[in-house]
């Protein structure tokens, strides 16, 4: 019995020594493949070093079009060149969707955004043109360029409609530029629909003299029969209405107290003795915008003007004097 124990005993002893060698030699294999796939990873830092990614970059940029800066803009009305404006964009096409009963969507309608320019008022000739006809259907183009002139594409349109003129807001002794901002509506109804056609374009801008700057500092308002230095006019919109006539709003003007003598008589003529009422002692007058050197770029004139109120602005020794217009003209 005791040989029979010790011949089991010696027998596990080898077996388990087996399986020992076994089991270190797959671990040791484990061991070695880990080790061999770490290698692998790291393998590329140790590779020499790819060619700077920078100068790929930079030569893939500088042919993209959207790495093209645009630094001027043409505008042409009717065939004839405006020439380089402040600012223009938009006319970009815009779908409407619809959703059915099953809620599937699609698009119902299109139409086109306003296009809107930024013009000096010796550019705007075209402007005061349409404000006597506010019905008159106006086509041109947009051209954009780089600093050198280099085109980059042209926004073509037709059939379009001023439907509002933006005149800044005027500050004695401002050095802002004054720009006349000017929405062309694209949206009239009825067919042929109007439209717009972006596409790039080629070859190079000719140079020329942009448009006399106005300062919005340098301004003249004269209304018959009354003295008196203007310091501020608020800025305002006038819109033109399919219905051929202009919608204008009531300007506000700003002027010191000890100036404001005449307009307060005027005001108490007007407003206390409800002359008003039946129009008596409407007046007339003109708004002129002037270059650095003082010489006109362009004429507001203004019929039929009211007073409606002379209010004292809190804190200062100025007043705020408030008018009603009936009719505008734009001479350039």
């Amino acid at each position: 019995m005791t040989q029979l124990r010790a011949f089991r005993f010696a027998f596990y002893s080898v077996a388990l020594a087996s399986l020992a060698a076994l089991g270190g030699c797959t671990l040791q294999s484990a061991e070695a493949s880990a080790t061999s796939s770490a290698a692998t990873l790291v393998e590329p830092e140790a590779s020499a070093p790819a060619e700077p990614v920078a100068a790929n970059t930079a030569a893939v940029s500088s042919t993209h079009p959207s790495s093209r800066t645009v630094a001027h803009r043409y505008l042409n009305i009717g065939g004839t060149g405006v020439g380089f404006v402040a600012w223009a964009g938009g006319g970009n096409l815009r779908g409407t969707v619809t959703t059915s009963s099953n809620f599937n969507k699609r698009i119902e309608t299109k139409s086109y955004e306003a296009i809107v320019v930024q013009v000096s008022p010796d550019q705007a000739g075209w402007v005061g043109n349409a404000m006597q006809d506010p019905g008159t259907e106006i086509a041109g183009s947009i051209t954009t360029a780089e600093a050198d002139y280099d085109k980059i594409e042209t926004l073509s349109f037709n059939r379009a409609k001023i439907s509002q003129v933006q005149f800044p807001t005027m500050t004695a002794q401002s050095t802002n530029t004054g720009l006349l901002t000017v929405k062309l509506d694209l949206s009239a109804a009825g067919l042929p629909q109007p439209n717009a056609r972006r596409s790039p374009d080629a070859g190079r801008l000719n140079e020329t003299a942009p448009g006399r700057r106005w300062l919005a500092g340098n301004f003249a308002l004269a209304v018959d029969g009354l003295d008196g230095s203007i310091k501020k006019i608020d800025s305002f919109t006038v819109k033109l209405l399919d219905s051929q006539r202009l919608e204008i709003p009531n300007l506000v003007v700003t002027m010191p107290r000890i100036d404001a003598a005449d307009w307060i008589e005027w005001a108490d003529d007007f407003v206390s003795h409800m002359r008003g009422a039946s129009n008596i002692g409407e007046k007339s007058g003109t708004l002129t915008f002037k270059d650095a050197s003082g010489e006109a770029v362009g004429t507001l004139s203004l019929q039929n003007i009211g007073i409606l109120r002379v209010s004292d602005i809190a804190g200062s020794d100025d007043v705020q004097i408030e008018l009603y217009v009936e009719g505008v003209r734009l001479d350039l």
